[in-house]
């Protein structure tokens, strides 16, 4: 089983690969020492992939039936983008891991996606890109195709 510790703050740790046998002692010892009720929650290990999406004060939620498929802090999520009835989400580099999610696509109905990443920017940890143009050339003519461009250059 896992353990999920949910501060004041709404930061949240995560222990895996706890022996089934230690949630009693787990349980006893926090109720006696620091007056703490543990509950337990199922994990949807269906792999399905259609369910219900939560936001809590720290983080995203996906749900399956009556149980939680997978669960994302929220100050992981760097950038948030949309498309008509889409909602990707990319990730902070964890540079220490072997392995890290980078990024996430949801499919959700169009009248939410607005929604959604409305919630989603103002939540996360979410880059905001600012930048001025160090040079800017308008009306450059090239031969082949016959255009006109404008080319502008970020730093």
């Amino acid at each position: 089983f896992g353990l999920k510790i949910v501060s004041e703050n709404g930061l949240f740790y995560q222990i895996s690969s706890l022996n089934p046998n230690e949630f009693e002692k787990i349980s006893q010892f926090l109720s006696s020492k620091l007056n703490i009720v543990l509950k337990k929650q199922e994990i949807s290990v269906k792999g399905k992939n259609q369910g219900d999406l939560s936001l809590e004060s720290s983080s995203m939620k996906f749900n399956v039936d009556l149980g939680t498929s997978f669960e994302v802090p929220l100050k992981d999520i760097c950038r948030v983008s949309s498309s008509k009835s889409e909602v990707g989400m990319e990730f902070h580099q964890n540079t220490s891991a072997p392995i890290s999610l980078m990024e996430i696509r949801l499919q959700v109905p169009n009248e939410s996606v607005q929604r959604l990443v409305q919630q989603l920017s103002s939540k996360a940890d979410v880059i905001k890109a600012t930048t001025d143009a160090i040079f800017c050339q308008s009306e450059i003519s090239c031969l082949t195709p016959r255009y006109h461009y404008i080319q502008e250059g970020n730093n």
